[in-house]
């Protein structure tokens, strides 16, 4: 048998003496992604097995059910004669082996089928929906007539909702964490991938409503398609010499705009949404683990149960009020992999800002709603590193002793600039397009993309823009004006398709040199050289 690691180990032992000492309770583990949660399951099942236990094993996709089946017929291949599956998907029906792996969609009708079942293992916990007329209540509520002692156990990389709120304590399906290993422990003994985060530009998204506990994702799109995204993405993966990128869109128009722009800068990305036929799907991930397409653009596809272990870069083009679901999407590039030391992020949707920093004890602390304390109840707070439920006025976790922050925090995690000191950069193409403001009361500009020769950029090339405001008033205007004057022109016209008439004359003047300096997430162009 494989060695196992000292965490996996432990939240075993962890979840027995919980499990023992609280034979009416339900316990979760806690393991992020990458950490090996089917190992942890498959160390379960062989203990159950030896104890004369039936277990049934509970996935919701086809993928996670095959992939625990197999991981556990890996490690204990002489039980391999108790194993059974039950995936509609798969082509699989069996109901009468000691252990069965299936998916809740195909079996929550047929409880009755598995005879006696003391033990339900549910991957990927926090997909269970508090309705109590869900898949999976259904089917716990019809194996319980067939047992005088069901146990349940959750696993789980982030122990709340996509709202925030957590599925253990008062009322909710868990009892309590039996295990949790911080994310930082496994990143400091190098078990799973360092997250890093670059400094982007800055998407105004201030103002957005929020509907059904999470941010309008009609007026989160609308603020994405405002702004052009593509060359920073492809600069920064240039720069960090990163492979596999996976992107987040904030809606399909936005998925398509990026693919639009990434493709005029000579990159071939695919994009996946609910919408993408099941062949087309599989071709485009398989395209992309393979590393023969090197931009993964996204819809709500792939947060969870998408392993490609080669992400290299993770780009949140969205925001969300969720710390459960950033943390999913960031969590897509924490596996190993060859070569691969860092996984960079770019997030785009403030996301960071708002739920703290990837790897930090505290991740989440702002935004993990404890459970609902009821009346006359005291207020409480949830660790968000071991998930003890503590006083809200505790200045740290009775359980594990972090202390709990009393002062704003610095949300940062590793961060890097790109380029900090002005430079002077060799100008080998230059392009004007219209840029739309997408506002009625605001007017369109006209946006110049410079491509340099750039001795920083792995590749050698860095895409450096400005916007000449020629149909506004006062300062943009003047600013355009004198772009025009320094290229030796009159003064521009009032408006864009004229202004683009004029620049894209073979004959208008474009700078040879330009020198830039990095101004706080933008660049700034300081000067021009042209060679009359």
């Amino acid at each position: 048998m494989a060695k196992q690691r000292w965490y996996q180990a432990k939240a075993v032992d962890e979840w027995e003496k919980e499990a023992r000492a609280n034979p009416d309770e339900h316990q979760l583990l806690v393991l992020p992604t990458g950490a090996g949660k089917t190992v942890v399951m498959a160390l379960i099942i062989a203990r159950a097995i030896g104890w004369g236990m039936n277990v049934l094993v509970l996935a919701r996709s086809r993928e996670l059910v095959d992939q625990n089946r197999s991981t556990f017929e890996w490690w204990f291949p002489d039980h391999q004669d108790k194993v059974g599956c039950y995936c509609a998907s798969l082509g699989q029906r069996d109901t009468e082996q000691q252990v069965i792996f299936a998916s809740v969609q195909s079996v929550f009708k047929k409880g009755n089928q598995f005879g006696a079942r003391r033990l339900i293992i549910i991957d990927e916990a926090h997909q269970i929906p508090p309705n109590e007329n869900s898949q999976y209540q259904t089917l716990i509520y019809e194996l319980a007539k067939h047992s005088d002692r069901v146990k349940i156990l959750g696993l789980t990389a982030s122990p709340y909702r996509l709202d925030g709120g957590t599925i253990f304590g008062p009322g909710q399906q868990f009892d309590s964490v039996a295990y949790a290993v911080p994310l930082s422990v496994l990143i400091n003994e190098n078990y799973i991938t360092r997250p890093k985060t670059l400094d982007v530009t800055k998407v105004d998204l201030k103002g957005i409503k929020k509907t059904a506990g999470d941010f309008n994702k009609a007026q989160v799109e609308h603020r994405f398609l405002r702004i052009s995204l593509g060359e920073e993405i492809l600069r920064c993966a240039n720069e960090k010499q990163a492979n596999s990128v996976l992107i987040f869109a904030s809606g399909v128009s936005h998925a398509q705009a990026l693919k639009a722009e990434l493709e005029d800068l000579g990159e071939h990305p695919r994009v996946v949404t609910g919408d993408t036929l099941p062949i087309l799907r599989g071709a485009a991930i398989e395209s992309f683990t393979q590393r023969k397409t090197r931009f993964l653009i996204n819809v709500e596809c792939l947060t969870t149960g998408f392993d490609a272990p080669c992400v290299d870069m993770v780009v949140t083009a969205r925001m969300t009020e969720s710390p459960a679901l950033f943390l999913q999407m960031v969590g897509r590039g924490f596996r190993k992999y060859p070569g691969k030391d860092v996984c960079w992020v770019l997030d785009y949707g403030g996301n960071i800002d708002r739920h703290g920093a990837i790897d930090s004890d505290t991740y989440g602390i702002d935004t993990i709603k404890p459970p609902s304390e009821g009346k006359g109840k005291a207020p409480t707070r949830v660790c968000p590193s071991c998930f003890a439920i503590n006083p809200a006025s505790a200045a740290d976790c009775h359980k594990c002793g972090l202390k709990f922050p009393r002062k704003k925090k610095e949300f940062v995690a590793s961060r890097e600039e790109i380029l900090a000191e002005a430079t002077w950069l060799d100008v080998l193409h230059v392009t004007f397009r219209r840029h739309e403001s997408g506002q009625a009361l605001k007017r369109d500009s006209v946006r110049v993309t410079y491509k340099c020769h750039c001795e920083n950029s792995p590749m050698n090339i860095r895409y450096v823009s400005e916007w000449l405001c020629v149909e506004h008033k006062g300062f943009p205007r003047r600013k355009a004006e004198d772009y025009f004057i320094r290229a030796g022109h009159g003064l521009p016209p009032r408006r864009v398709e004229e202004t683009l008439e004029i620049v894209n004359h073979p004959r208008f003047p474009k700078p040879s040199k330009i020198e830039v300096k990095k101004d706080g997430k933008y660049d700034k162009i300081l000067d021009y050289n042209y060679e009359f």
